[in-house]
């Protein structure tokens, strides 16, 4: 039974460390660099989903921001106008939260117009202390479901989300709305409607392509302007939820040069499940190697696979060559391994992360390359050599677990013992 991918990632970071002991140390000798001035708390993550169920959103005003006591405040707010709920416009609200950071400003001052999401005080005597009467209203998702200074572009597509009720949130109105949140509004509220866009089911269907949603998300696509992390995020979805709609922009930008063409590529590749092989040799010379690793990732029969292990032996890129470890072990399983115990030696986590992954996934069938590269190896290996096949090992299930048992007790290196210990202690902590 192979491990969760959460496992995976807690054991090569685990690897992380081992091999970059030395430079860590070095670190730690060195003066720490002064402390970062403490800002107030971002919000506008939790905004969008917690105001599907909170009662009330509104847009107002911030006054009198006061701390009742160590971790609670209070403030006023002066509606200005509701995009659900009751408080009319003019209305005005006490409002509460917490900063449990108490280096922090606090997260609302005197005079700042915000989006707030907004429910009943929590249940519990340190609410009812703070608030007898219960004359207030917390901010939803533990004080985070807040926006600051909110623009037009990011009001109106949330207001139509909110509008058009629970029921209708993933039908035709309610996609759009959230595809102009994700082109237009401000950036952590678009990242939040991306997801919320992820979470409908049948999403190609309801993307035509003459949509209005399948607009903004093209343009999304093709701002410049708009955070990059943003725009690859989009194309992600797009790819993934095969939203066909969208093919003819992202081939535009596939074909073309710029700071998002291996997002384009990967998510076109995903569309048309792989690339022709002229495409696909043309695409793995261009300069940028987000280009080369989506390719790698998602040319299908295009890119065969002695053209993968040429890019894992000689591309300078390590996305690259971690795309191309992830590909051949994907199609070739256990043959691949070759390739894979010499990814696992890599410097570059992105490279070890993809060969940990790929060995896990067989399952048994890893342990014998695994157990040959820690044993064949033991005279003259340096322990970091060693250390990615030991972690890899926890990953593979009980022949692999055998086999550390084995190492903790047997190996000649003291290293490689200990971190077959610890590998041990984290899997049977968390099984």
């Amino acid at each position: 039974m192979t491990r969760s991918r959460s496992q995976i990632g807690l054991l090569a970071s685990i690897l992380a460390l081992f091999i970059s002991w030395a430079a860590a140390a070095q670190e730690m000798l060195a003066p720490p660099p002064a402390p970062a001035e403490a800002a107030p708390a971002a919000g506008a993550s939790a905004l969008l989903a917690a105001a599907e169920k909170a009662p009330h959103v509104v847009v107002g005003r911030v006054s009198a921001p006061t701390r009742i006591d160590r971790h609670g405040w209070r403030a006023t707010l002066l509606v200005e106008r509701t995009l659900h709920g009751d408080p009319p416009a003019g209305k005005t609200l006490v409002i509460a939260w917490e900063e449990l950071g108490t280096k922090r400003p606090a997260r609302f001052a005197d005079g700042v117009r915000v989006v707030l999401a907004l429910e009943p005080l929590p249940p519990g005597s340190l609410w009812r202390e703070r608030f007898p009467k219960g004359d207030a209203l917390a901010v939803a998702a533990r004080g985070e479901a807040f926006l600051r200074n909110p623009d037009a572009d990011t009001l109106e597509p949330l207001s139509a989300w909110l509008s058009v009720g629970p029921a209708a949130r993933e039908d035709a109105r309610g996609v759009a709305a959230l595809a102009a949140l994700a082109a237009r509004g401000q950036p952590r509220l678009a990242t939040a409607a991306l997801r919320r866009l992820d979470a409908i089911p049948d999403l190609a269907d309801r993307v035509p392509s003459a949509d209005t949603a399948a607009k903004d998300l093209a343009q999304l696509f093709a701002d410049g302007a708009r955070p990059l992390d943003l725009r690859r995020g989009a194309f992600d979805l797009a790819g993934r939820r095969k939203l066909v709609a969208l093919q003819p922009p992202i081939e535009a930008i596939a074909s073309t040069p710029s700071e998002v063409q291996g997002a384009a590529v990967d998510a076109l590749g995903q569309l048309r499940g792989g690339f022709p092989v002229e495409r696909a040799a043309e695409l793995l010379r261009s300069p940028d190697p987000a280009v080369r690793a989506a390719v790698a990732r998602r040319a299908g029969e295009g890119v065969p696979n002695a053209t993968l292990r040429a890019l894992f032996a000689s591309d300078p890129a390590p996305a690259v060559r971690a795309a191309a470890a992830t590909a051949l072990a994907a199609r070739e399983g256990p043959a691949a391994n070759d390739v894979l115990i010499v990814a696992l030696r890599a410097a570059d986590s992105q490279v070890r992360s993809a060969a940990m992954h790929g060995l896990a996934a067989q399952g048994a069938a890893a342990v014998p390359a695994l157990r040959e590269e820690i044993w064949e190896s033991a005279p003259t290996a340096e322990p970091g050599r060693l250390a990615g096949a030991v972690l890899t090992l926890a990953l593979t299930g009980g022949d692999g677990l055998a086999e550390l048992r084995r190492i903790v007790h047997e190996h000649p290196s003291q290293s490689v013992r200990r971190l077959a210990t610890l590998a041990l202690g984290r899997i049977e902590e968390k099984p």
